[in-house]
């Protein structure tokens, strides 16, 4: 059985150590259908998304 809290962990170090360090390779984590709230705004897809990283 997989150990979701972990996988979770390393996720998540993985998202901010990019997000710290290559903020453009997040784009590679989302798809066309992804969304992001920022401060109650949405972004919807890749491009939006990673412009407002």
């Amino acid at each position: 059985m997989a150990d979701h809290n972990g996988i979770a962990k390393q996720f998540v170090d993985y998202y901010y150590q990019t997000f710290d360090s290559n903020r453009n390779a997040l784009g590679a984590l989302y798809k066309d259908v992804s969304m992001l709230t920022f401060e109650g705004q949405p972004f919807q897809g890749v491009q939006a998304i990673s412009e407002k990283l």
